[in-house]
């Protein structure tokens, strides 16, 4: 499995469709007087095929387990959380590595929300990469972040970056394969191969990042966009999603 196949098959990558869920509210497990949330999605690999994995919302602040699943044959899931706490979900199997989606809280029931989980080898060609790890082994002693930036119809993600107020570098792909400081340059990324940023952490955190547009891009001026959003970042993990900073 090269670099480019790599980096082409995780564009757009984890939880496309908890983009819309930043809009609501979740909870942890326990309290028998908050109503169950009903949460359905699928699961896939990088080659989008279905896979056969245990599905865990989590408690944000203390990772404890709000509910536990296994998706189907075909991939589908159901988990029933709780309205009013913040929660993420970890997708595990064996020769995968424990992939997580963003932050996100609920208040009513949500469909589509759809998680790819990464094989060990496809994690480990990403890691050497960004730091240089000869394969997921050697990477695996640190927490993993990646994102795809979009605005409006563009996908390229030119002039946007990700900031954080811990210590976390974000390197930014800078579309002749390679990543460096960001924000990706302009023209645009066109046929881009992989995540537009990605970066990691030596422990357990989670951590905001504020998206914003720092210059302009193909289809319009993306400067003053931005938004906020938490990622649960877990040693030995990979956290990843996609952001539109005009949604």
């Amino acid at each position: 499995m090269n670099r480019q196949y790599i980096f082409s098959i995780l564009k757009g990558l984890l939880v496309v469709s908890f983009l819309g869920l930043m809009a609501c509210s979740s909870s942890g497990s326990g309290s028998s007087n908050v109503a169950n949330i009903s949460l359905t999605g699928t699961l896939s690999d990088v080659d989008g095929a279905p896979v056969v994995a245990t599905i865990t919302a989590k408690k944000a602040s203390d990772d404890s387990v709000v509910s536990t699943t296994t998706s189907a044959a075909d991939g589908s899931y159901t988990l029933a959380v709780l309205s009013g706490t913040e929660f993420y979900l970890t997708a595990s199997a064996t020769n995968y590595v424990p992939s997580n989606t963003r932050i996100v809280s609920l208040t009513a029931d949500e469909t589509g929300a759809d998680i790819i989980i990464i094989d060990e080898t496809s994690a480990g060609q990403l890691a050497n990469l960004i730091d240089g790890s000869a394969d997921w082994s050697a990477a695996s002693s640190k927490s993993w972040v990646a994102f795809d930036f979009y605005y409006g119809s563009e996908d390229d993600g030119e002039g946007i970056t990700a900031t954080n107020a811990s210590s976390i570098v974000l390197l930014y792909n800078h579309c002749d394969g390679t990543f460096g400081a960001g924000p990706t340059p302009t023209p645009a990324c066109v046929n881009r191969m992989g995540p537009m940023a990605m970066g990691n952490n030596t422990s357990d955190a989670n951590i905001d990042f504020t998206v914003t547009g720092t210059g302009t891009n193909t289809a319009s001026t993306v400067n003053g966009g931005s938004k906020t959003i938490t990622m649960p970042l877990r040693v030995g993990e990979i956290t990843y999603d996609d952001v539109w900073i005009d949604d």
